[in-house]
């Protein structure tokens, strides 16, 4: 088991364009491995309401456990952080474009960064499967 915690824009469509047109290519991942779970970490986990991840992500809405605390003054990677911590996870990564590179340290090893201007296309999405069995050991 492990934990994915999901960035929205510049992961599952490029840049802000609100499509989520790439979540085909993340439920594939999550077939690929039925024991994750996700963590929304998108900023748009303080705007939107509680049916928006059945509408985006259908049955698959159900492998969403949670989203990060929303931490004004932190980085993302703090947020990340503070849930993995209160949480007691063990293992996880962060799948984020980071696109001004300030959320989260150059060192951060479980984040898998996307290009905010191409997503998580396929070719994308063949580099997260690898960086998950590589990082993870899976």
């Amino acid at each position: 088991n492990f934990t994915i915690f999901l960035d929205f824009d510049g992961v599952l469509h490029r840049k802000m364009n609100g499509t989520f047109e790439f979540v085909h290519n993340f439920i594939e991942v999550l077939n690929i491995y039925p024991n994750a779970d996700v963590v929304i970490s998108s900023s748009w986990r303080n705007t939107i309401h509680p049916q928006f991840f059945a509408e985006i992500f259908g049955v698959y809405s159900s492998r969403i456990v949670g989203v990060t605390p929303y931490l004004p003054t932190a980085i993302r990677e703090n947020e990340i952080l503070k849930y993995v911590r209160s949480h007691h996870i063990q293992k996880f990564i962060a799948i984020d474009d980071d696109c001004r590179n300030n959320q989260f340290s150059k060192t951060c090893p479980w984040l898998f960064k996307t290009n905010y201007f191409i997503g998580l296309n396929k070719v994308t999405t063949d580099y997260l499967l690898k960086f998950i069995y590589t990082y993870l050991s899976i």
